[in-house]
């Protein structure tokens, strides 16, 4: 049997307990850490109930931590550092990046992101539980001045120099892009919703990451003046007001281009100027005027409400148990998010991973929300059984299990050939031929650090492939 297949009989195994190890919570994958500062060193702890015991991780010098969403970050001296609880390994995946100076700015841990820039470099970190390991990338920028640094729904967004830049993790990769400016002055820059929006001279900008084209679209408009009386980015739409002109723009996910109006006024008064649900509402000369984005027409309307529309973007659609997938949507006239998964867990971020342990067709849906309205979207995921655990050879008893130290295998036939066992990421650590003269084989496993292992048993063209707690 191949060390792949070992893999899968462990990765199904680890998932027969995996709805009790706390990789439920709201925000997706991997469980809340509680930490405890002792002076300048901190204790992350994690209860796996897989291993029956609390998991613990120490860190020093990390007086400055952030810790939100199941991830702990911070920064000390020349380095960066984050760690998770990765509920599939049963263990603590840390991991820290040099940098130039000591001076960390924007230090930021948002929605599962870990961002920050340092010196002439903007930096982001996520964990990829996919790949069980951090993934981290980042960019120069022209001075080591970052203005406007923001971290919010997935998205990190930036001004330097000449130029703004913005960054979006999706298929298990950062996904980049920027856009120069005539001036280094950006102003109205703002990062919701996915949406990042900003002003540089006479010009209005806006740009969205789309999951489904992989790739940032952007697009800007010029106006009559450098001056914006009025610059919103809220639910979805960017308006704003400059001289004489009313605009508004969305992005349209249907269409996969940026829809922009404008109305013109008979003053440069502007008052009542907000966005709410969507709906751009403004008064000018006494008089109130309302305007609205229809998906279906694909237009903004005068008196119309903006119709709140949600778009689902799934990364995984088939796989074998247990599949890990990554969800993310488009969104109009939306500023609340909520993922029924359909297997019990609901998520409210707008971007999350996501597992699914047990085999079954789900059709998890994403819920998109306004203060008085709300859309739905759907995806599906078809889960295959994969390789299950073999079931127990005849005669062949593997106790206790979970184990401390010795782990007993009652052969009564006296046929094993051989008795192998295997950690998490397929390495052999233990290899035995018994002896035909007892029919009890005994091993010591107390070097074994705690955590899930697979004992494959050889006999007469048979294995036996059984899941072992190490506690």
């Amino acid at each position: 049997m191949s060390m792949k297949k070992n893999l899968l009989y462990l990765a199904i195994n680890i998932a027969i307990v995996a709805n009790c190890n706390g990789q439920y919570p709201n925000w997706g994958w991997g469980p809340a850490i509680t930490v405890t500062l002792n002076g300048s060193s901190i204790t992350c702890s994690v209860y796996d109930p897989v291993l029956g015991q609390n998991m613990t991780s120490s860190q020093s010098n990390a007086t400055n931590y952030i810790n939100s969403q199941g991830v702990v970050a911070w920064n000390y001296s020349y380095n960066a550092h984050v760690v998770i609880y990765d509920v599939n390994l049963h263990s603590f995946k840390s991991d820290s990046w040099g940098a130039s100076t000591t001076t960390f700015s924007h230090f930021t841990n948002t929605d599962g992101v870990v961002a920050w820039t340092n010196e002439y470099t903007a930096n982001v970190a996520v964990y990829n539980p996919v790949q069980q390991q951090w993934d981290y990338d980042y960019w120069y920028g022209n001075t080591s001045t970052f203005s406007n640094f923001t971290n919010a729904n997935g998205v990190v967004a930036w001004s330097n120099d000449y130029n703004v830049s913005a960054v979006m993790y999706s298929s298990q990769q950062w996904k980049y892009d920027w856009w120069a400016g005539s001036t280094t002055t950006f102003s109205n820059f703002i990062n919701a919703e996915g949406v990042v929006a900003w002003s540089n001279s006479d010009q209005s900008n806006a740009a969205v990451y789309d999951p489904f084209l992989q790739q940032w679209k952007r697009d800007y408009w010029y106006n009559s003046t450098a001056t914006y009386s009025h610059f919103i980015n809220a639910y979805g739409v960017v308006a704003w007001s400059n001289d004489y002109n009313a605009n508004a723009a969305v992005y349209d996910p249907v269409q996969q281009q940026w829809k922009r109006d404008w109305w013109g006024a008979s003053t440069t008064t502007f008052s009542a100027f907000n966005v709410t649900n969507g709906t751009l509402n403004y008064a000018n000369s006494s008089t109130n005027y309302q305007k609205g984005y229809n998906i279906n027409s694909h237009q903004w309307q005068d008196n119309y409400s903006t119709n709140i529309y949600c778009m689902f973007y799934n990364s995984t659609s088939n796989g074998n148990a247990p599949v890990i997938t990554f969800f993310n949507c488009l969104s109009v006239g939306a500023n609340s998010y909520s993922y029924n998964c359909g297997d019990g867990h609901t998520i409210i971020r707008r971007w999350a991973w996501k597992q699914y342990d047990n085999a079954g067709s789900y059709s998890p849906q994403l819920t998109v929300f306004n203060s008085s309205n709300n859309s739905t979207c759907n995806a599906t995921i078809n889960v295959g059984v994969g390789i299950e655990e073999l079931n127990a050879t005849n005669n062949i008893a593997i106790f206790p299990n979970p184990v401390h130290s010795q782990l007993i295998i009652d052969d009564v036939g006296f046929t094993i050939s051989k008795i192998e066992i295997y950690n998490l990421i397929g390495e052999k650590i233990f290899n035995q031929q018994p002896e035909a003269n007892g029919s009890k084989l005994y091993i010591d496993v107390s070097s074994l650090s705690p955590g899930i292992y697979c004992v494959k048993v050889k006999r007469e063209g048979q294995e036996q492939i059984t899941k072992l707690v190490k506690q």
